[in-house]
């Protein structure tokens, strides 16, 4: 099991109110390679730049194991079988189809 350790500090807030949040600070375990997985969707060029490619992994894998171990509720009851396709769609995506 692959461990990370994920901090979400904010930078600037677009409302320009002052107020500081507190960092939250998160302890993951994911069956693959977060990194692996990161330069896989970097090298398929669905985005035209590499931060956004970056973003989409990272959240998309987040997502992905979260759906996952909580397949048997309710609110994921509908969506996990388009999950699974569009996962299958991405793995098969070479950037022309």
């Amino acid at each position: 099991m692959n461990e990370y350790h994920l901090i979400l500090t904010r930078v600037h807030q677009v409302n320009g109110q002052v107020g500081e949040r507190e960092p939250i600070k998160l302890d993951i375990k994911l069956h693959d390679e977060i990194y692996e997985i990161i330069e896989r969707v970097n090298g398929k060029n669905i985005f035209s730049e590499q931060a956004t490619a970056s973003e989409f992994a990272i959240g998309l894998k987040l997502f992905g194991e979260i759906i996952i171990k909580n397949r048997h509720t309710p609110l994921f009851n509908d969506f996990l079988p388009h999950f699974k396709s569009f996962m299958k769609k991405l793995k098969q995506y070479n950037g022309e189809n």
